[in-house]
């Protein structure tokens, strides 16, 4: 039993490289044909146009690829080169003077410092105080232990999260290098092939046209 819908899809979907090299071939000698009247002139013309298609699909793969692997296009690193050059010939105007205000950082550390004179405070008001400051050392180290295994946890699951988005990264650049080495330069294939057509049809087409009518007769 023939399956139509899998039919269609092989000679239209899965065969469009066939179908662009054979509508961009048919038109270049479409156009030459209605434009010429002698086989020579036509073969020439119809290799120019077999060049400017082979060009153009050559370009467009070649942006393609880059786009992949969101690279900028041709012409943004072109303009950007320009701009370069015109920050390079006439730099921004700059104000000659800055103001900085000055700041003063004081970083006081935990510390106990115990000062006393005769007739002072007592030593159970002392051994108080000290216990006093003991505990409030405590319960500021404590915090800052509690807000270390926080940061902590929080740099753990960044890690993780890094780790995942790293290997998702490595899949999609390992599918896209497949794609290219494997099946992605059709484009540039068929460009190089109407350029090849084109080069062959501009440079002999007196010895084509001599050789096409022996060829037949054989």
């Amino acid at each position: 039993m023939i399956h139509w819908h899998r039919l269609g899809q092989v000679l239209t979907k899965e065969a469009w490289p066939f179908w662009l090299f054979a509508g961009g071939s048919s038109c270049a000698w479409g156009l030459s044909y209605a434009a010429a009247s002698n086989m020579t002139d036509q073969l020439l013309y119809a290799g120019t146009v077999l060049q400017l298609c082979g060009l153009a699909t050559v370009a467009h793969g070649i942006r393609e690829l880059r786009k992949m692997f969101k690279k900028p296009t041709v012409g943004s690193r072109i303009i950007g080169w320009f701009q370069n050059l015109k920050n390079a010939v006439i730099p921004n105007k700059q104000s000659g003077r800055f103001d900085m205000p000055s700041m003063v950082v004081t970083a006081t550390l935990g510390a106990i410092q115990v000062t006393g004179s005769i007739g002072g405070p007592k030593l159970e008001e002392r051994v108080d105080a000290l216990e006093k400051a003991l505990a409030d050392m405590r319960m500021e180290q404590e915090k800052k232990f509690q807000d270390l295994d926080g940061s902590v946890l929080r740099v753990e699951g960044l890690v993780h999260e890094e780790g995942n988005n790293r290997q998702k990264g490595d899949v999609e650049l390992f599918q896209k290098i497949e794609e290219v080495t494997v099946g992605g330069i059709r484009l540039e294939v068929i460009g190089f092939t109407w350029l090849l057509l084109g080069m062959l049809a501009t440079s002999i087409p007196k010895l084509i046209t001599d050789f096409v009518p022996d060829l037949l007769i054989l």
